[in-house]
C-alpha cells in the first residue's frame, strides 16, 4: 500500500454481495475477502465516496467500526473486522535505516549466525 492510499473495510449487502465484489475488483484493489460480505480494499482518498455510493455497498470504514455494525456480523467476521480496525489505529513504526540496503554508509551489516560460516 502506498502512502497516498487508504485501506477500507467494506460491508456488502447480502443480496448483492457477489455482483458487488466483482465490480469492486474491476475498479479497485481488493486486498482481502473475509467473507462474501466483508472485504478490504485500497483506494485513493478521493475514491472513498465512490465506493460508499456503489449499489450493494452498505457501509465503508477507514478506521473504527461502530458496535452496532459489528453486531450484524457473525463471529468470524467480527474477529476479522476488529483485527483490521486495531491495525488501522496502530502507530506506524519508524526504524532508522528501514528500507535501506544492509551496507548503507553509517549502518552495520547484520551479524551472521554461527552456523552460517563455512570455514
Amino acid at each position: 500500500m502506498t502512502t497516498d492510499e487508504l485501506e477500507l473495510l467494506a460491508i456488502l449487502s447480502e443480496e448483492r454481495a457477489e455482483a458487488t465484489l466483482d465490480v469492486l475488483r474491476a475498479r479497485f484493489a481488493v486486498s482481502q475477502v473475509a467473507s462474501p460480505q466483508l472485504v478490504i480494499l485500497r483506494v485513493r482518498p478521493e475514491q472513498m465516496e465512490q465506493v460508499q455510493a456503489m449499489e450493494g455497498v452498505e457501509q465503508v470504514f477507514a478506521g473504527e467500526i461502530p458496535p452496532e455494525m459489528l453486531d450484524r456480523l457473525d463471529s468470524t467476521e467480527t474477529l476479522f473486522a476488529k483485527a483490521w480496525a486495531s491495525r488501522q489505529q496502530a502507530e506506524t513504526k519508524s526504524r532508522a535505516g528501514d528500507g535501506l540496503d544492509w551496507d548503507t554508509e553509517g549502518f552495520e551489516p547484520p551479524d551472521r549466525s554461527p552456523g552460517d560460516w563455512n570455514e
